[in-house]
């Protein structure tokens, strides 16, 4: 009985730690109160992802340069991972915006939050 408490205290407290995680990397308060399916949360990741295609509109980057520029410190798995299809591999360690990336910033160009200077 005690080691299936002790596992269920550490699975809760993996849990806790993944939420405070992800509200400290958040940028400000960019979603509506109340419960909406309709439009997508802005994420911590998502606000990542808006940083780093808002460095690429201008064109191809090399992932460490925008590692430099932005508060991205997972720009690399942002970029590799691409979950919403924005960034497009041109080279080894360089990535450019795709169109679908374009429409992304038109669409959340409202509440994407830039990082505190």
């Amino acid at each position: 009985m005690t080691d299936t408490i002790g596992f269920l205290i550490a699975d809760v407290s993996r849990q806790m730690r993944r939420r405070f995680d992800q509200h400290a990397r958040r940028v400000g308060d960019p979603n509506r109160g109340g419960s909406s399916t309709r439009v997508p949360q802005m994420t911590a990741y998502r606000q990542e992802a808006l940083r780093c295609a808002e460095l690429l509109k201008t064109g191809p980057m090399k992932v460490a340069d925008m590692r430099a520029a932005a508060d991205v410190p997972n720009a690399a798995k942002i970029l590799r991972a691409d979950h919403y299809g924005w960034f497009e591999r041109v080279d080894r360690g360089i990535y450019a915006l795709s169109p679908a990336g374009r429409k992304g910033l038109t669409a959340f160009a409202a509440s994407a939050a830039s990082p505190p200077a």
